[in-house]
């Protein structure tokens, strides 16, 4: 009787850690490769959210889908609509990096064909060199360096 005790006691250990051992784990994509929060005047941001893990595309380029949405605020802090458009505001698109040609981009098409790229480092003037941080140019460097450090994880 003991033995028998013994053995239903295994035999339900097991059952319960091969249930364990064989459930899916629930598996999601790394979501630390953009900026989730980016200016765009006063009163104004993008709130961006990943929705998939980056890829490496043939030509040297990465991308990352994403969704950007638009926020409103009046001067009292309440969201609000501008020039007809509703605070809010989502479109879905993809964020593009080029980390050997220092660029980055934004476009509506996973092949990059309507991405418009800027460079992420200002090419002249007094600002010569240093990095475009600045919400009215979007953050490309900033942008861009979150995608290449997944580069730099691969």
């Amino acid at each position: 009787m003991k033995y028998f005790l013994l053995f239903s006691i295994c035999i339900s250990y097991i059952k319960v850690l091969s249930n364990r051992l064989n459930a899916r784990p629930i598996i999601e994509f790394q979501k630390d490769y953009i900026v989730k929060t980016i200016g765009c005047g006063t009163g104004c941001k993008y709130q961006i959210t990943q929705l998939s893990d980056p890829e490496k595309m043939k030509d040297g380029w990465i991308k990352v889908k994403v969704k950007k949405t638009l926020h409103f605020f009046s001067t009292d802090g309440k969201e609000t609509s501008f020039r007809g458009i509703e605070s809010g505001t989502s479109e879905v698109g993809y964020n593009f990096a080029h980390c050997k040609k220092e660029k980055f981009a934004f476009g509506s098409h996973p092949d990059r064909s309507d991405a418009i790229s800027q460079d992420i480092f200002y090419r002249q003037g007094r600002s010569t060199g240093k990095p475009k941080i600045q919400s009215v140019a979007g953050n490309p460097f900033g942008q861009w360096k979150k995608l290449c450090d997944f580069k730099k994880s691969i």
